[in-house]
């Protein structure tokens, strides 16, 4: 595998840096944060559509029962006389 040369800013020196350990290139470091930062894409794609299957019922009636508490809320804060 052949080398390229690369320019990088100082801040991201110091971080590369700060990962790599002995016996560890800045080219391990590089692919180590790449494949962590796709599997973690790929983790939470899992969790793509799943509050979707809940239906427009389940949505208005939470809407409805946080705008009942924001009511609440708002009233307790006003005879409180803490009313912004």
């Amino acid at each position: 595998m052949g080398s390229m040369n690369i320019s990088i800013k100082q801040e991201a020196y110091d971080l590369l840096c700060s990962l790599k350990g002995k016996g560890k290139s800045f080219s391990d470091i590089i692919i180590e944060v790449v494949n962590e930062k796709e599997k973690r894409n790929r983790d939470i794609m899992k969790f793509a559509g799943v509050l979707k299957e809940r239906g427009e019922t389940y949505w208005k009636d939470r809407e409805n029962e946080y705008k009942d508490v924001r009511e609440s809320l708002d009233s307790e804060l006003e005879s409180r006389g803490n009313r912004r």
